[in-house]
This record gives structure tokens, C-alpha cells and sequence, in this order.
């Protein structure tokens, strides 16, 4: 074939390849739609501030105030930490309660499920369960993601469908651990007694085969996290408070791990992951001496 020729081609495969992927999501959006059960149908209310809209249901007014400035702070904290700000106000959902949000069409939702983050449109949901420390929590960790599908997939509709379909292939524990990491510390005395409980026994999941978690089992769940975290504190002790940004660049500009790493780090991933499993034992081990086994 002309390159002229080939060009066409390549552009029509690529139009028909992005439908396709369109017209799957949207049929599983429309089937989960139509089989999902909800008993009780509210008119969304929303307000704005500085960055965000924010969408609620009437009973959820009394938590606004502190809804909106939890978000505003974790907006300034996380574009500042990772130097980029989205261009446009962002979507956010808040739950009265679990039932509530497990009955969201936005997204399907399980009863382990405290937050989610839709790619698509970058919109973000929560549910309230009563406390102020869960807010700080669950909101920062899915702002992290936002952030994340912002950086990396932000530009035209077709590119961004694009590279959504090549993004599944970013491991699992980069994506979790960087919106852990981006919780500050406010579920640290559980990730310690995790840790220190995987230490003891000697039983640490590797990052390399953290690349999903949908063959863990329920139990290794929290520990997935909690360790995916962990990577990311390692990676700024070591390497440099800047390092989390620049590899999320690269991410952008290559979506290709081992290049964020080589480039950034100027080690590959297999090397990252022996150092990090080096100095999580070296660290706690430290920390669990003279401790007697429960």
C-alpha cells in the first residue's frame, strides 16, 4: 500500500476499534442501569465552590460545609504536590449512607466498596459513615485518582478512549499506592499493624504480583493496599519528594511502566520492587523487635 493509503487504513481501524470500545461501555453502563435495584429515587441537588460541584441529595446539606472544605484542601495539597491542575471543575457525589451509594448508577458498586472514580467524565462518589476522619479519608484517596485519569488521559475524547484501553495494563499497586499515599497518614496506625503483622511472618506480598489484586483473596485485601502505600513512601525516602509527579508524567507521555521507572529512577521496576521489599523488612523489622506473637 501508498502511505496515503495506509494512513486511511490505519484510521479507520483506529475509528472502528474506539466505537467498539464506546458502544462495550456504554452497554454494560445501560445493563447495569436497567438491572440495578434502587428503592428509593431522589432529585440530586447541587453547589458550587471554587473547584468542585457538588452533588447531594437534600437530606445531605448539614455535611456540605465540611464536604466542601475537605475538598478544597485536598485539591490544593494534591495539585501542588503533583504540579498539575485540572483545567476544569470536577464532579463529585456524596451518599447519605452505604445502601444509598450502592444503588448509584454512576458506577456498579460492591459492599466493600467505599469510593470509586469513573474515568470517563472524572466524576467521584462517597459515601458519609458519620465521621469526619472517614471523609478525610476516602476523599483524598479518590482525588488521587482523579488526578491520576486527569495527568494521564486528559485530552481529546477519541485519545482519551484510547488510552484507557492501554492504561488497564498500569499495575494495580502504582494506582492504589499513590492514592493511599495521598491520604497522609490518616489511616497510618492501621497500614502499621498490617505491615508489622506481615513482616512477622514473613509473609509480604511482592509488588510483582500486585499488578491486580482480583486473585487475592478477601483477607489480602487491605494488606494489597496498605503495601502499595508503602511503595510510595519508600519511593520519596529514597529517591526524592518529586519522584511520584515524574513518574506519573512518563506514565502519560509513554503509558509504559518500566520507561516511568527508567526514566525517572533510572532503575527498572524488578530492580524498584527488590529495594522496596529490602527496606520494608529492614524497617520494620526494627519495629517488631522484642514484640511476642499475639
Amino acid at each position: 500500500m501508498r502511505n496515503t493509503d495506509y494512513t486511511d487504513f490505519q484510521r479507520r481501524i483506529t475509528q472502528i476499534f474506539l466505537s467498539a470500545v464506546i458502544c462495550i461501555f456504554y452497554l454494560r453502563s445501560s445493563a447495569f442501569t436497567e438491572n440495578k435495584v434502587i428503592t428509593d429515587v431522589k432529585k440530586w441537588e447541587y453547589i458550587e465552590t471554587e473547584h468542585f460541584k457538588i452533588y447531594h441529595y437534600p437530606e445531605c446539606k448539614e455535611l456540605l460545609p465540611v464536604i466542601s472544605e475537605i475538598l478544597e484542601e485536598t485539591f490544593n495539597n494534591t495539585t501542588r504536590f503533583y504540579e498539575y491542575r485540572p483545567s476544569k471543575k470536577l464532579l463529585f457525589f456524596i451518599y447519605r449512607n452505604h445502601n444509598e451509594f450502592e444503588q448509584t448508577n454512576i458506577v456498579d458498586v460492591g459492599e466493600g466498596t467505599g469510593g470509586v472514580t469513573e474515568a470517563f467524565k472524572n466524576r467521584f462518589i462517597v459515601y458519609n459513615d458519620g465521621s469526619v476522619r472517614w471523609l478525610r479519608n476516602v476523599i483524598p484517596h479518590e482525588f488521587a485518582h482523579v488526578m491520576q485519569f486527569t495527568v494521564l488521559y486528559e485530552e481529546s475524547p477519541l485519545l482519551k478512549a484510547l488510552r484507557l484501553t492501554r492504561g488497564i495494563f498500569i499495575p494495580l499497586w502504582m494506582m492504589e499506592g499513590m492514592a493511599e499515599y495521598n491520604t497522609a497518614d490518616i489511616d497510618a496506625t492501621t497500614r502499621e499493624m498490617v505491615i508489622r503483622d506481615m513482616v512477622s511472618n514473613k509473609n509480604v506480598i511482592s509488588l510483582k504480583n500486585l499488578s491486580t489484586f482480583n486473585h487475592l483473596k478477601p483477607h489480602q485485601i487491605t494488606p494489597a493496599y496498605k503495601l502499595s502505600e508503602t511503595a510510595y513512601h519508600f519511593l520519596v525516602d529514597e529517591y526524592g519528594p518529586d519522584k511520584p509527579q515524574k513518574i506519573l508524567k512518563v506514565l502519560r507521555d509513554k503509558l509504559d511502566t518500566t520507561a516511568a521507572f527508567t526514566d525517572t529512577l533510572n532503575i527498572t521496576p524488578g530492580l524498584f520492587m527488590k529495594k522496596w521489599e529490602e527496606w520494608l523488612y529492614e524497617k520494620y523489622n526494627d519495629k517488631i523487635t522484642g514484640f511476642k506473637e499475639a
